[in-house]
Formats: C-alpha cells, structure tokens, sequence
C-alpha cells in the first residue's frame, strides 16, 4: 500500500523487505527520507534503523507508522525532527506530511 501511495504521488520509491537489506541500502543511496514501521519483527525496530539512516545521513527526513505502538513511545524514541503517524491512516495524511518535512516552507504556507 505504502508504494503505491508514494509512487502514485509521483515519487521515486526503494523498498527493502528486511532489516538487514534496509541497514545494507542506507547509505549507499542518497534517500530524500525515510518511512519505517516501528514494529520490523524479531530484531531491530524502526527506532534504531532511523538512527542508523541519521549516522550515514542527518538530518534524514523521517516518518515512523505504527498500528501498536503509541505517540508516547513515538516521543521517547524517536529521531528529532521526525514525524509520527498512527495506522490506519489516508494517504493524503501521509503525504501531507512528507511534503512538510521535505519541503518545510510548503508546510507552513498551506492553510
């Protein structure tokens, strides 16, 4: 769902199917940002490869999802400047806010 949402909205999309492929990826693609579930399985979370992606990229543009964890969790864990987003969700809520991360002064403009 999440690549057909943002290739619909015209962007150029990398999904990788694991942690480890995701760990092996960053940094050898300049990614514009980042849109990572918190939940990744047995392992490594969303948390700690957004701040592997901050190590080899800061400043990444980050969005966390998440249908289990909370704002709070969001808040205590994550990357400054990033975005926090509780599934389900539109897609026009998603892309909104990338758009604001990517692009902050778009963000403020719109009313």
């Amino acid at each position: 769902m999440l690549i057909s949402i943002l290739e619909d909205a015209g962007l150029d999309v990398r999904c990788v199917n694991s942690d480890r492929e995701a760990y092996a990826t960053l940094g050898k693609i300049d990614f514009a940002a980042l849109v990572v579930d918190i939940n990744l399985g047995a392992g490594t979370t969303g948390y700690d490869l957004a701040r592997f992606a901050r190590q080899v990229t800061p400043g990444l543009s980050t969005i966390y999802i998440s249908g289990q964890s909370s704002e709070a969790s969001f808040s205590a864990f994550g990357v400054p400047g990033s975005i926090f987003l509780q599934k389900p969700f539109k897609s026009e809520d998603l892309l909104s806010r990338l758009e604001g991360l990517l692009d902050p002064t778009r963000a403020a403009s719109r009313p």
